[in-house]
């Protein structure tokens, strides 16, 4: 089984948020992940979809997206990816 991939998000707050990264693909030259934070009590898993935005020596800095268009067609080439892989979102 392949290991559980998770990055580590701080916010505008300085808060450190952990998501597992369930998918990531490259489109139009940006790095797309699929993430989720924790599954839900009735075993949905809430998905948000991060760009990334930068590295330096140290870190990669990703966005949430927030383009409804792009966040939608981002979200149909993941269900794609999954699928191949047997899993659902």
């Amino acid at each position: 089984m392949e290991q559980e991939k998770r990055i580590i998000l701080t916010d505008e707050e300085g808060n450190q948020l952990s998501y597992t990264v369930l998918a990531d693909t490259v489109l139009q030259g940006k790095t797309y992940l699929l993430v989720t934070e924790q599954e839900e009590d009735d075993g949905e898993t809430a998905c948000d979809i991060l760009v990334k935005v930068g590295e330096d020596d140290e870190y990669l800095s990703y966005e949430f997206v927030e383009d409804e268009e792009e966040s939608e067609n981002i979200f149909k080439v993941f269900e794609t990816i999954l699928s191949e892989e047997d899993m659902e979102v």
